[in-house]
């Protein structure tokens, strides 16, 4: 009974890991998209998106800003709820938007890693940014393999110095490879089943296969595709051009 305790368990943290490198994977994207069309999108948090089919999309047109030539959006010009340490104790009057970006969607990861329904990260998260106080990594999830795992990859993210902080490039490439690797602890256990005359061990399984593809299932607010958005944008600025998580 232990062993299948401690089996559930396992199961359920990867799951865990799975739909937060999801996330992390297409918000990236979405963050490259608008950047590769000199716009950001400067208020990234799990809140701010909602899945719909297999995407993640937002409506939050008034956090999507211009960035100049050098990819630099004035601090003015944001609105935002978690904020860089660049931006709330920097003095500059510009932020770099790749690095901005990346730095809340660790601060994303993070929340999605170490949220339930009985504890909403986000409260402590902006008490931690506040004070400048370190995040606590010291909690279970962040005890298992992949949670130490993601550990590492969020903190890189979360680097205080934006110019240490991944390129949204290398953060998509790492979640993708963070995602096969889990996925594949999870496929080897399901080819086992496929075989086994214990048939009240399979739904357990295909279970857990089908909450992957649900995972990270409570981003909520927005009620607009993500082109639509953009969209909507270009035919208030017709100088833009459109682009197309329990």
């Amino acid at each position: 009974m232990q062993t299948i305790a401690n089996s559930t368990e396992t199961d359920r943290t990867i799951t865990r890991c799975l739909g937060t490198l999801d996330a992390i994977e297409q918000v990236a994207k979405i963050a490259s998209n608008l950047n590769q069309k000199n716009m950001a999108y400067m208020d990234i948090k799990a809140t701010n998106f909602l899945r719909r089919a297999s995407q993640l999309i937002t409506a939050d047109t008034k956090s999507v800003v211009r960035t100049n030539k050098d990819n630099l959006v004035d601090v003015s010009d944001i609105s935002t709820t978690f904020e860089p340490p660049e931006y709330r104790f920097g003095v500059e009057k510009t932020v770099d938007a790749g690095a901005y970006m990346a730095y809340q969607i660790g601060l994303m990861a993070y929340d999605l890693m170490v949220s339930t329904e009985e504890h909403n990260a986000q409260d402590t998260i902006l008490d931690n940014l506040q004070k400048r106080a370190s995040l606590d990594f010291n909690l279970p999830i962040f005890k298992t393999l992949e949670g130490e795992h993601i550990k590492e990859f969020i903190t890189t993210i979360l680097d205080p110095d934006p110019h240490c902080r991944p390129p949204l490039d290398v953060i998509i490439g790492k979640a993708q490879a963070l995602k096969i690797l889990y996925g594949n602890e999870i496929e080897e256990p399901l080819e086992e089943n496929m075989h086994s005359d214990n048939q009240s061990e399979r739904p357990f399984v295909f279970g857990s296969l089908k909450t992957i593809k649900n995972c990270q299932e409570s981003f909520k607010q927005f009620k607009y595709l993500y082109k639509e958005t953009i969209q909507t944008k270009d035919q208030e600025e017709p100088l833009l051009t459109s682009v197309q998580y329990k």
